[in-house]
């Protein structure tokens, strides 16, 4: 039976605009549906945006320009098994005393994609990590190696499918009129208790197969890669002056190898709806009874304003999730994943809280990529461990003395 408390909720943005995100003291209808049709053509096509929004091409660079001044980012969204890369995430629980360390430690060594330390409790470090494929093992080699150490007390570790991530602002749950943001729990519940969501195809990757990892990018294409995730706006000509290739040189790969090849799945708007202190971030696992119910779970919530990210499990019925719940809303949400318990959607969850500040993202790490494949990077990580446990060692002997 589904809560009362479940019912539609509506956001008043107007009444944080003080402290609030910049994006909307600026969104209107036509900032709505660049922003939409950003998710859909991506930045690199102005042509295709101006007549999918109808704005004149000149209006729409400056209408992108004061976009991107509020913080809006649109970033590639990447299969990065195609360029042989495995993802795992992994969860650590550190000893006492030792957070920084372990936190700075995950944060520098190359293969790091996301890092972020829980709030409650305070002893949790989460990250993922990109590993070549054919030299898997380094991640496990290196916690077993901060589990020696005696810097972390345990650890898990699940390989996933591709991250899938972003958020479509459109007026389905923003009425930008009115500075208003829609959250229609009783809709998602019943969508993903009783639906056929779960015959839809909203992914633009099968997350049921087995990736398959194989090496098809090369040098050019990595670095061209990186400069993409940094600022998905720049034009062949630009990339080219950064990377000291010709203009038509860039095209090439760009067209023939990213996009020819699936590297580059599309675009996606990195858009922060409700304002960090006004939010509670979660992140954590969640397991489900079957894929049925899976599935109905990532169709019905994925793109919405509570959970921009998430990757499956490979070879289990779990996701890995990131959920944004306005500090307002954490009853409601509570009793929406109860719900799913109850109703034998959900087999169990277990969520954290994680300190937004602490949250640190990175590029490919095109250091790593030569000629002949991906390096292992182990005397880098080495290298990581001594410096830190170093500095933490000369604070430690400053206190005493």
């Amino acid at each position: 039976m589904l809560s009362e408390a479940l019912i539609e909720s509506t956001i008043n943005v107007r009444e944080i605009l003080t402290i609030s995100l910049r994006l909307f003291e600026i969104i209107d209808e036509q900032n709505l549906k660049i922003i939409e049709s950003l998710y859909k053509f991506g930045p690199r096509n102005i042509m295709k945006l101006s007549r999918a929004t109808g704005i004149p091409k000149t209006t729409l660079y400056n209408r992108i320009k004061k976009i991107r001044e509020t913080g809006v980012s649109v970033e590639p969204l990447i299969d990065a098994s195609k360029m042989g890369l495995k993802r795992v995430f992994v969860k650590l629980h550190v000893n006492s005393g030792k957070l920084t360390t372990v936190y700075n430690i995950v944060n520098n060594i190359p293969w790091r994609r996301m890092v972020v330390a829980s709030h409650e409790p305070y002893d949790m470090v989460f990250a993922k990590f990109y590993v070549p494929a054919d030299n898997d093992s380094i991640i496990e080699k290196f916690l077993r190696k901060l589990s020696t150490l005696r810097l972390i007390r345990d650890y898990r570790v699940y390989e996933t499918h591709e991250e899938f991530f972003g958020l479509i602002l459109s007026s389905k749950y923003v009425d930008a009129k009115n500075k208003i943001v829609k959250l229609p729990w009783r809709e998602w519940f019943e969508s993903i208790a009783f639906s056929n969501a779960w015959k839809q195809h909203v992914l633009p990757l099968n997350i049921l197969e087995e990736p398959r990892y194989e090496i098809k990018v090369d040098v050019h294409d990595v670095k061209i890669l990186e400069e993409l995730e940094v600022n998905a706006f720049k034009d062949y000509v630009e990339l080219g002056k950064s990377l000291n290739l010709s203009p038509t040189t860039v095209k090439h790969h760009y067209v023939k190898h990213l996009i020819g090849y699936g590297v580059i799945l599309g675009y996606v708007p990195r858009v922060t709806i409700f304002h960090p202190e006004m939010t509670k971030y979660l992140y954590g696992i969640i397991d489900f009874y079957d894929r049925k119910s899976m599935l109905n779970f990532i169709n019905t919530l994925w793109n919405t304003p509570i959970m921009p990210r998430f990757a499956k499990v490979l070879g289990d019925h779990k996701i890995i999730a990131t959920f944004v719940i306005p500090k307002s809303e954490e009853v409601k949400f509570l009793a929406f994943m109860e719900g799913l318990v109850r109703e034998n959607i959900v087999y169990g969850y277990t969520l954290y809280p994680i300190i937004i500040k602490a949250l640190s993202t990175w590029t490919i790490p095109v250091e790593m990529f030569t000629e002949r494949g991906w390096l292992s990077g182990w005397d880098v990580i080495v290298k990581v461990i001594r410096r830190f446990l170093k500095k933490r060692n000369e604070a430690y002997n400053k206190k005493i003395h």
